[in-house]
């Protein structure tokens, strides 16, 4: 599949130099930016269900020694 993005002049020497500097391709740059933002954003989204659970009090922790005992593998 191929994609096509415009940018400007300036920022297509900031592209190339920067791919060129890591030795990458603009491509694999570009794939490798796109994904690194969306796992962010996801990320983040996890966080805030985190926070919502634990505020409506969802959220158990467990000891190292629980889960042991709770899969039959302690010591």
């Amino acid at each position: 599949m191929y994609v096509t993005m415009r940018v400007t002049p300036e920022e297509k020497n900031m592209i190339t130099q920067y791919a060129q500097a890591h030795g990458k391709s603009i491509s694999a740059i570009m794939r490798d930016s796109f994904f690194e933002r969306l796992e962010d954003e996801m990320d983040i989204r996890d966080y805030k269900q985190y926070l919502k659970d634990k505020a409506a009090d969802k959220v158990k922790f467990y000891t190292h020694d629980e889960i042991l005992k709770e899969y039959g593998l302690e010591a």
